[in-house]
């Protein structure tokens, strides 16, 4: 209340203030520009108020300027609302151009991936010297160093890789802390330090023997060590039938998991690997718990230098089947 008379009082005095210039500034005009006497009564009759004029400019004239307030702060938010809607279409634009740019994107990779498909289904279709006994054989020499925990010695089946002398790959194994991790694959310079880009030092020979090696061990953490959520990503390579006695179920009626591997065997082929114009493509297939049987392509490009890299072209489910359990 008290500070409600406060402003009151202000806001009188400010219009008091007011009134009171404007009757000096009459005064001094009239002085200026005296009028005849007739007029001057005639002004003065006209101009005379009734009493309670005054009252009610007393008690209302403060209302004024605590309106102003009012017309500021509505003002304000006026020009923020401009503002904040100029900057909101600015976004919508950007956004938009976003959202374009991001479907011309997926567009000009689902033209590539077609591309590529085509490419190998014509490569496919050609007379092709088979390596797939050679492959699989690779594969299962790095599956047995998985199981014996020789990490240390994939170098040593990979025949078409290569490091540079003093460098040497190794494994850092899964940490079993927080909610999930993977084994990865590190270089040891010869410095000693540890780096992650294998790929950077990694040596290819540009051939189908080659590629498969550099696919092999671009995805061999999928065989590794996998703590809790990691699991999702773990896998069975199905290269002969009877891998499928190696898919590893989570469920415990034996029943149910002698029937999904009869299910499986018909399903199973070995790998593919062939180049079609200045690239190579590798088709495997391999068991997941969290979607069945996937037949997966990957695209392997090797530059003149013997650096590679990969792109996935196309993961297939051919039959489809989830577990259930969520870690």
């Amino acid at each position: 209340m008290k500070t409600l008379l406060t402003v009151y009082a202000v806001s009188w005095l400010i219009s008091l203030a007011v009134y009171l210039y404007f009757q000096y500034r009459h005064l001094r005009y009239k002085k200026k520009h005296p009028l005849p006497g007739y007029a001057m009564d005639a002004v003065s009759k006209s101009k005379k108020q009734p009493w309670y004029s005054y009252a009610l400019f007393l008690a209302i004239a403060p209302l004024g300027v605590l309106f102003l307030p009012y017309v500021v702060i509505s003002s304000l938010k006026e020009d923020k609302f401009i503002s904040s809607h100029i900057v909101d279409k600015k976004k919508a634009r950007e956004y938009k151009k976003f959202e374009q740019e991001l479907e011309q994107s997926k567009r000009e990779e689902n033209e590539y991936k077609q591309r590529a498909l085509q490419d190998l289904d014509e490569a496919l279709a050609m007379p092709q010297e088979d390596h797939s006994e050679a492959h699989v054989t690779t594969a299962r020499a790095l599956e047995k160093l998985i199981r014996t925990r020789d990490y240390d010695a994939f170098m040593s089946c990979l025949d078409h890789l290569s490091l540079p002398d003093g460098m040497s790959l190794h494994v850092e194994v899964c940490s079993q802390n927080g909610v999930g991790d993977a084994s990865k694959l590190f270089v040891q310079t010869q410095d000693g330090i540890r780096d992650y880009k294998i790929w950077d030092y990694i040596k290819v020979e540009n051939s189908v023997d080659g590629a498969w090696e550099a696919c092999l061990l671009s995805k061999i953490w999928h065989l590794l060590p996998l703590w809790w959520h990691a699991n999702y990503d773990e896998r069975t390579y199905l290269y002969s039938v009877e891998d499928a006695d190696n898919i590893h179920l989570y469920s415990d009626e034996e029943q149910n998991a002698s029937l999904i591997r009869e299910i499986v065997r018909p399903l199973i082929s070995a790998p593919e690997v062939v180049k079609a114009k200045d690239r190579f493509y590798v088709r495997c297939r391999y068991w997941t718990n969290f979607g069945g049987v996937i037949q997966e392509t990957t695209e392997v490009l090797i530059s003149p230098d013997g650096k590679a890299s990969f792109n996935e072209i196309e993961r297939k489910a051919l039959y489809e089947y989830d577990c259930g359990i969520r870690f």
